[in-house]
């Protein structure tokens, strides 16, 4: 059985170079600091969204809204 790395052909790398393995620079620091802030203010205003659906469609409400 022959190795799969013996039918690379000459000249070629058998590996991109590493290039996302360089760290964060400040600036991808700040970008996912501001990221991960939007994602939690979302989340709050999607919750508050639903809480507020759900209180529409409560029985409570209902009566009074029938009265």
């Amino acid at each position: 059985m022959e190795k799969a790395g013996a039918r690379v052909k000459p000249g070629l790398r058998r590996a991109a170079p590493p290039r996302y393995l360089r760290s964060m620079s400040k600036s991808d620091d700040e970008r996912e600091r501001r990221l991960a802030e939007a994602l939690r203010e979302n989340l709050r205003r999607r919750k508050a969204q639903a809480r507020r659906r759900d209180d529409v469609d409560t029985p409570a409400v209902l009566e009074k809204e029938t009265g």
